[in-house]
């Protein structure tokens, strides 16, 4: 399965979501018990290896129950074209399973 936007992350098991990270990250922060701790992990490491995502906020933030991971999704202003960032990041770790861009 490849994934297209947020449908299909929000319904994908775990490998699905390893098979779709395209930055080869394999960083983890933790255990992530709360949407809190998600942000509070997330925006550091963008800040620092990737800061020109976080042009893409508001961030949503979301929990997948399948692959038992947080979703964080990009945001573009209304009215913007463009694409966002995925990243998935496993609850029980913080291991980033996937972070990719759409165009």
């Amino acid at each position: 399965m490849i994934l297209y936007g947020r449908f299909e992350l929000y319904f994908a098991d775990r490998d699905t979501l390893l098979q779709d990270n395209r930055f080869g990250d394999d960083t983890a922060f933790g255990e992530l018990t709360d949407v809190h701790a998600v942000a509070t992990a997330i925006f550091p490491y963008l800040a620092e290896h990737y800061p020109r995502f976080l042009e893409e906020t508001p961030f949503a933030i979301s929990y997948n129950p399948i692959a038992e991971a947080w979703i964080i999704e990009g945001t573009l202003p209304p009215g913007s074209f463009g694409g966002v960032i995925y990243i998935a990041l496993a609850k029980e770790t913080g291991r980033m399973l996937m972070m990719y861009g759409t165009k």
